[in-house]
């Protein structure tokens, strides 16, 4: 396999691989062929044209791809189903294809990124105090950003609050989403923003996305249960039109349900009665 110089052949691996929640669950389920299986499983996500990404049309297709001679004793689907309960996987599928994304993929070859970067860029240490105060920025007070006070920056802050509260299609798409909106990075509310931009031209209620997370959360492929970002909801909006409810489990679309009145208002936007 040839590389272009930006990619390197190897993925890191957790020398605790065996030890870790992860590995525990593997051994118990699979034995020590579910950790091999994990390992060529990121063997594979490196190798990809899309980096953290294993795309396939058949579980023979997928052990061949993972470097297996002969499958294991257990099936891929099993294997995929526990990785996405440990939130390790998530499932796309795409006609006949299925891509296999690791949803930490990013998190797990962070470190090798921050350890070059520290050794290509070394720092030396002062030698006495005086240095130290040498090299610290000169703050004018009433002249520097910095320097703002307090006040100042408690008045932006709720002034970002009630630029937010004023979209009730943003609100709605991050508590389907789960997060607290305090806790919103600045790429993330650009991103809210502009899945409500998109949904607003559709005429969307705050109402309908609620309800749509809700079936979202109970489709056949999304095994882990876990509840859409803006940016899935917008990608999956019409699979979660009400007609999907003839292929969603019924008993896990209730399970998901945090509370009578969540029920009660996904069941108005479906047109149905409640008891």
């Amino acid at each position: 396999m040839s590389w272009d110089g930006r990619r390197r052949p190897y993925f890191m691996v957790s020398v605790d691989v065996m030890q870790d929640p992860l590995g525990v669950r593997l051994q118990e389920q699979f034995g020590p062929a579910g950790i091999a299986a994990w390992v060529a499983l990121l063997a594979a996500a490196k190798r990809s044209p899309i980096e953290g990404q294993v795309t396939f049309g058949s579980e023979e297709e997928a052990w061949r791809l993972l470097g297996f001679h002969e499958p294991p004793g257990f099936s891929l689907d099993n294997l995929l189903r526990t990785l996405g309960h440990m939130k390790q996987t998530s499932r796309r599928h795409r006609g006949r294809l299925l891509d296999v994304l690791l949803t930490r993929w990013a998190d797990l070859q962070q470190p090798r990124h921050r350890s070059l970067e520290a050794r290509q860029t070394p720092t030396s240490a002062p030698e006495n105090t005086t240095e130290i105060r040498r090299n610290l920025p000169q703050i004018r007070p009433g002249r520097d950003s910095d320097a703002r006070p307090e006040k100042e920056k408690e008045k932006e802050k709720e002034k970002e609050k009630e630029i937010r509260a004023r979209n009730p299609l943003f609100d709605a798409l991050v508590e389907a989403w789960q997060i607290d909106p305090d806790d919103l990075t600045r790429p993330q509310q650009k991103r809210v923003g502009a899945a409500a931009a998109e949904l607003g031209k559709m005429h969307t209620t705050p109402e309908d996305i609620l309800a749509r997370a809700l079936i979202y959360r109970a489709l056949p492929w999304n095994t882990s249960c876990s509840p859409p970002s803006p940016n899935a909801l917008v990608s999956h909006w019409a699979e979660c039109v009400p007609a999907s409810l003839e292929t969603v489990d019924r008993r896990g679309l209730d399970r998901q349900l945090a509370s009578r009145s969540q029920e009660q208002r996904l069941r108005a936007a479906l047109g149905e009665g409640t008891e």
